[in-house]
């Protein structure tokens, strides 16, 4: 095994379990300068992971004989074509196949090269073929019809297989290169070597950039398509939400509609039976006055109010607000308490009530028409909530027991009778 001087040896030891024997340790241009020193053959073998990289380094590179000469006449650098110096290697010396065996002047000119599974003898024929041209100063062969006329018959009549043995021998250059070759210093040599490192470099880069830039588009467009599927997914969420809430304006409308139809079949019913019996009331009416005379209490000034077809209906909300509308005298108290549900959008249980004179409606009195409760043509209704009939009554009572109050006889409780009797408001 070659030893280079000035070189880690140690730190050189190759990595893939690949055999050190009989090959040279060192860096590529370490081993170019022993070929120049000792001006030999260097033979370069460039291999991988196949069976026949394998079955080469378990037969010919362990012969014996191939071993020694390889020890004396040449120097052996195995390179795997995936290492960096084996990718360095191939930037000047293609290969076709793996493996495959360079034979190299140390003028950097190739002598041989043999592709695919190579027997010792084969191995050694070709290495003492280069060694005499080498001895002889023939480099390369010299251009003649005869020997490229051989050449290309050789080079096309073999299928380009890992189980052929290829041997191509380069034509003759011009003299001036020849000379210009021979005469190369090592400093030109890794000078051209750098130059093919850049060029791979720059290449690499450039493979690179676009590969980047390949990948910032991708992922443009996938944000943009990202945002269009979110967009329509807003679209169709907002779209579904607008028709919900038509759907429940509609509902609601159509419920609110329901009830105002009953109301008003409700009101033609109690017309129809009002129509009946219109003038009941008024005989009635007429009846009681002469009793009523000595009070001061005659209905007979209400006939004309009784007489009115539509009233006016004040309403006293809870937290003080007023409110009006026009009934028919033939509604009920039923509806009045309706009305104030769909409008006021009031909730739960409420009473009604009317101040002149102060009186609790009970739940019977309901269903009486406005104009038998004396709610013709206008009133007024105080709506207060279900504990308030204590108080309510405590209050009355108060005001019946003071002299000259609204409950009380006399002037008074007569000219009240009078002008609140029927409900209405002054």
């Amino acid at each position: 095994m070659e030893v280079t001087p000035g070189v880690d040896n140690e730190a050189l030891q190759p990595t893939d379990g690949s055999p050190t024997e009989p090959f040279f340790v060192g860096s590529i241009i370490d081993a170019i300068a022993q070929c120049k020193v000792r001006n030999c053959v260097f033979v370069v073998t460039l291999q991988g992971t196949d069976a026949e990289s394998t079955t080469l380094d378990t037969t010919t590179w362990t012969n014996s004989e191939v071993q020694k000469a390889l020890a004396t006449d040449a120097i052996a650098l195995r390179l795997t074509w995936d290492s960096p110096d084996g990718r360095n290697f191939l930037a000047i010396y293609p290969a076709l196949n793996t493996p495959t065996i360079y034979f190299i002047a140390p003028t950097g000119a190739p002598l041989a090269i043999l592709s695919g599974l190579q027997q010792p003898q084969q191995f050694l024929q070709t290495l003492h073929e280069c060694q005499g041209k080498i001895a002889t100063g023939q480099t390369v062969l010299q251009p003649s019809a005869a020997t490229t006329s051989s050449t290309t018959t050789t080079t096309s009549s073999l299928p380009m297989t890992t189980n052929t043995s290829l041997t191509t021998s380069v034509t003759a250059q011009p003299t001036e290169k020849n000379n210009s070759a021979q005469t190369e210093t090592p400093e030109a040599i890794q000078a051209r070597v750098q130059e093919k490192l850049k060029k791979i470099r720059e290449d690499r880069e450039a493979e690179e950039k676009r590969a980047e830039k390949e990948r910032e588009l991708n992922r443009r467009r996938s944000g943009q398509e990202i945002q269009k599927a979110k967009t329509a997914h807003d679209d169709v969420k907002q779209r579904l939400e607008q028709e919900q809430r038509r759907k429940e304006q509609t509902e609601a409308k159509l419920a609110k509609d329901r009830v105002k139809a009953k109301i008003e079949r409700d009101k033609q019913e109690r017309l129809a039976r009002a129509a009946k019996n219109a003038a009941s009331p008024v005989l009635s009416t007429n009846t009681s006055a002469p009793k009523s005379e000595p009070q001061l209490q005659s209905p007979a000034p209400v006939q004309p109010v009784t007489a009115s077809t539509t009233t006016v209906i004040q309403f006293k909300l809870l937290d003080g607000s007023t409110t009006k509308h026009t009934f028919s005298a033939t509604d009920t108290l039923q509806d009045c308490k309706a009305h104030l549900l769909m409008e006021t959008n009031m909730e739960g249980d409420f009473q009604l009530l009317t101040n002149f004179p102060r009186h609790l409606y009970t739940p019977d009195e309901y269903s009486m028409t406005l104009a038998n409760l004396h709610l013709v043509p206008n009133g007024t209704l105080i709506i207060t909530l279900p504990d308030a009939p204590a108080r309510t009554q405590q209050q009355a009572q108060q005001s019946a027991d003071t002299p000259g109050g609204n409950g009380g006889g006399g002037f008074f409780a007569s000219v009240s009778n009078f002008f609140w009797g029927s409900g209405g408001t002054a």
